[in-house]
């Protein structure tokens, strides 16, 4: 019984995880926005021109396509899906890769502490997949009931 406790606090930490993480970049945007509007008029106009070029489509693709792989791999890290753990990594690291391409961006302080701590919490989230407790959730074969 008390095994059966312990895997459901760990699978209900799993999800409480991945659920902190996506409510800290929504902040982390939200606010980004609210940063935006504060900002003069020429520094806005300026970034509106920078993001609107055409060299910056293949960004906006790549951020599109990192965004949906994201949230699919965190609605299968929910529902403990095996191939879920491998696309969450795969998108952290080309994520992490892709920022060596980007221009420099301007990042107002409170979006910052909302982004870093989404990142820490998507890497305890690697962490406890790969490495922690949550690890035999996604390494077994395919479970019986996990509810």
């Amino acid at each position: 019984m008390s095994e059966l406790i312990g895997r459901l606090s760990v699978r209900r930490l799993l999800q409480g995880m991945v659920a902190a993480e996506w409510l800290l970049i929504s902040l982390g945007s939200w606010f980004g926005v609210q940063e935006e509007a504060g900002l003069p008029p020429e520094m806005r106009n300026f970034i509106r021109e920078q993001l609107t070029r055409d060299d910056w489509q293949p960004v906006y693709f790549l951020a599109g396509g990192l965004f949906v792989a994201k949230f699919v791999a965190s609605v299968g890290l929910m529902l403990l899906q095996r191939w879920a753990r491998w696309l969450y990594a795969l998108v952290f690291v080309v994520t992490a890769l892709s920022m060596l391409w980007l221009r420099a961006s301007l990042t107002g302080p409170i979006e910052a502490v909302f982004e870093y701590l989404a990142t820490a919490v998507s890497g305890a989230v690697l962490a406890m997949i790969f490495i922690g407790p949550a690890r035999e959730w996604f390494a077994a074969e395919p479970r019986g009931d996990t509810k």
